[in-house]
């Protein structure tokens, strides 16, 4: 009797103990796991690329707006030619009679005679070196054109959000399974001290001439199932382990910080009746990419109008490039471009965008009712998990009770090896089970934050 009192005021003090390491490392394992989900969204290779996804559609938008902007082009001609048409200009026999009259009359020779002259279209050098300006004034598809790559901005910016959540997710199911398979080594590293105990007695009672050789058999070969099941749990660690740090693009044999907590009972009263799936990421890039399409139609429609610009030529133009006088230049204008027919290419890039559109409206309302449905079943599978897990708190309570009868039964004398091991049996059993549903329910809070998208990025 004085044995039993000893161990139920230890079983007290160790339930007692329990409790308050469940209030002390729930905060620690919050932190802990913000910790690596902040590293995650820092470190994540793949994340890293739809960050450079992101960052080309935003250089894609600032080159659509540097098209408002004038564009300056120094362009240069130079060129070389022999041969060719002429034409003839007869300034000799224009002029040579006047200069003689002139000369009689002056009796002098200060009027030379001139040779006809033979003048080439083509020069034998030129060269026209120049500064262009030209500026858009009308044209649609520069505005269209900006208007997409907005889009598109916010669209990657959606898909990189929900890229985001899915990593996030991801990290906390890891981390709960690392949890999880530590706790289970845990858990059948108690079971072996346990099993040993129950050697231990086993093999004093059958000095004592009270038992049999095969109950000492039964023991040992219990032991040695804990055993494999304990190398087992102890892969599975590492496998977490190393998942959860190539998660978090570390080496992947980086130690993880884990804390292991005690069985809480959960309310099902603890969760929101209703959830929202509106803000999902996905139905943000869906609207606009369906903007994008329709932004497409526009600018495609444009093509059929006019276009206006303007330029300004400034240059020299010559046999050298020596600037004088004489050689410089300076041209203004207005440019009109109006495309009146196209072979119907405008048409059918129109229907082709429209046919676009309408796919994306289509997988929008698919996109709509998927998410619905998918909110209203993770909000069903995390009520039944706790559901669960509460039954599965409470049959290890019983569990633990058959077990404490059994073995001081046992110990007496008064119990079978067999009844020891079923109830030891149960209890391995019901720990098991309900760590694995614990974590089940970690696992659906963190699929039903993400169907709602209601992790704050």
């Amino acid at each position: 009797m004085k044995c039993i009192k000893i161990y139920r005021i230890v079983l007290a003090m160790y339930i007692i103990h329990q409790g308050t390491v469940a209030g002390q490392t729930a905060n620690t394992t919050a932190e802990v796991l913000t910790s690596y989900i902040r590293m995650g969204l820092d470190n994540n290779l793949a994340l890293k690329g739809k960050q450079f996804d992101l960052e080309r559609s935003r250089l894609a938008l600032r080159e659509a707006r540097s098209y408002y902007l004038p564009s300056i082009t120094l362009l240069g001609d130079y060129s070389a030619a022999t041969g060719g048409r002429k034409i003839q200009l007869p300034l000799g026999d224009l002029l040579n009679p006047v200069y003689g009259s002139l000369n009689q009359l002056t009796a002098s020779n200060d009027f030379s005679m001139i040779a006809n002259q033979e003048v080439a279209f083509l020069q034998p050098r030129l060269q026209d070196s120049r500064i262009q300006l030209t500026v858009p004034l009308l044209n649609g598809e520069i505005k269209h054109q900006n208007g997409i790559q907005k889009e598109a901005v916010t669209a990657k910016q959606a898909e990189l959000s929900a890229f985001k959540r899915e990593l996030i997710r991801d990290i906390r199911v890891a981390y709960y399974t690392c949890q999880q398979a530590e706790k289970l080594v845990l858990i059948y590293k108690n079971a072996e001290s346990l099993i040993k105990e129950n050697l231990r007695v086993t093999d004093v009672l059958l000095k004592n001439n009270i038992g049999i050789k095969s109950n000492i058999l039964s023991v040992r070969t219990e032991l040695l199932k804990n055993t494999s099941h304990l190398i087992e749990a102890e892969n599975k660690r590492k496998a977490a382990i190393a998942y959860l740090n190539f998660l978090l693009n570390r080496p992947l044999d980086e130690v993880v910080t884990v804390n292991t907590e005690a069985s809480t009972v959960i309310n099902e009263l603890d969760f929101p009746e209703h959830t929202s799936y509106t803000k999902r990421d996905e139905l943000v890039q869906l609207n606009s990419m369906i903007r994008e399409s329709m932004l497409f139609i526009k600018k495609e429609r444009s093509t059929g109008m006019p276009q206006l610009g303007a330029f300004l030529n400034s240059g020299i133009q010559g046999s050298s490039f020596h600037s004088n006088n004489s050689n410089g230049y300076l041209v203004g204008g207005i440019q009109l471009k109006w495309t009146l027919f196209n072979g119907s290419r405008t048409s059918i890039k129109v229907q082709q965008a429209v046919n676009s559109l309408q796919m994306m409206q289509t997988k929008l309302s698919e996109a709509t009712t998927m998410f619905q449905v998918e909110n209203i079943t993770k909000d069903l599978e995390l009520r039944t998990a706790v559901a669960k897990v509460n039954g599965s708190a409470s049959s290890l309570e019983l569990s633990k009770e058959l077990y404490r009868e059994t073995q001081l039964r046992y110990r007496q004398g008064q119990a079978l090896a067999i009844e020891l091991l079923d109830a030891f049996t149960h209890l391995l059993n019901d720990q098991i089970s309900l760590e694995i549903d614990q974590t089940n329910v970690k696992i659906k809070q963190a699929e039903l934050e993400r169907s709602t998208a209601a992790y704050n990025l």
